[in-house]
């Protein structure tokens, strides 16, 4: 058989090869131009061969950013010293058995001592204007310690602030009472147990911002000029520190040689302790 018969017989079927075989090149073509891993590959080969021998993290980048971490953490160490609330012994529960039995123990002595001082050196001060919420768990029984401590340190320097004032002048009026001075939280029972109930009228001792937990107790007392200052004083320069809100006032008596009355806030600051790899 020859050429000419073969293509007689078979010419549909050899057409239809060719046909397919044109439409898998045209195909194959279509596809590498628009989807060219090619280009790719050369971009990924190049940039490994401009990366082999590069280090983008030498050993004096990692001695400088320790040296850095070094620096941060002085200054940060620096700060607390200056500005942290470190919470006395007494006022936390760690080895202190049963949290509710330390906590009536403590608010109990903190209150009656207060008291005690303050008639000895004839300043009015009545328990009831010792005012801290009344704790439930462990939390809040350890945030009610701060504020309780809080409220002994800063009446305490109050009363040191008038015995050292009326000491170097027997005739100034010194501390005169202490109206108030109530822990954030406070309030009566039905204002507390609205507050459990609801999370967003909820009340608390401490307040969190940021990298800072805050403990503040509000004041009212009526003290001569000598004493106001002695005792601002003290709060800044002694240990622990204690912060003065920007709502401290002054307002001087109605008639001359009355004392004048201060009312405010007290703040403890404490950092947030720094968990490893957050």
């Amino acid at each position: 058989m020859d050429f000419h018969e073969m293509w007689q017989e078979n010419k549909r079927w050899i057409m239809g090869v060719v046909l397919g075989v044109l439409a898998f090149w045209i195909g194959s073509q279509v596809i590498s131009g628009i989807y060219d891993s090619g280009s790719a590959s050369r971009k990924i080969r190049s940039a490994r061969n401009a990366l082999n021998g590069q280090t983008f993290y030498d050993d004096a980048a990692l001695a400088r950013a320790r040296e850095e971490e070094e620096a941060l953490a002085a200054v940060r160490s620096r700060l607390e010293r200056a500005m942290a609330y470190d919470v006395p012994g007494d006022y936390t529960l760690e080895g202190k058995g049963v949290p509710d039995l330390h906590y009536d123990q403590v608010s109990r002595r903190v209150r009656r001592d207060l008291v005690t001082r303050a008639e000895s050196l004839g300043v009015e001060l009545l328990g009831k204007d010792l005012e801290w919420p009344t704790p439930q768990g462990r939390s809040e029984i350890e945030s009610t310690l701060v504020a309780v401590s809080l409220v002994e340190q800063a009446v305490t320097r109050l009363l040191d602030a008038h015995e050292a004032v009326t000491a170097a002048d027997p005739e100034a009026a010194g501390l005169v009472g202490v109206d108030s001075f109530k822990a954030a939280g406070s309030g009566n029972t039905a204002q507390r147990r609205r507050a459990r109930r609801s999370p967003r009228r909820r009340s608390r001792a401490t307040a969190q911002t940021g990298a800072v937990l805050e403990d503040s107790v509000r004041f009212r007392l009526r003290a001569d000029e000598a004493t106001v200052l002695r005792f601002l004083e003290t709060c800044r320069a002694q240990q622990p520190p204690i912060a003065l809100a920007t709502d401290f006032k002054i307002a001087t008596g109605r008639a001359p040689g009355e004392p004048l009355v201060v009312t405010g806030t007290l703040s403890a600051l404490r950092a947030k302790p720094v968990v490893e790899g957050s």
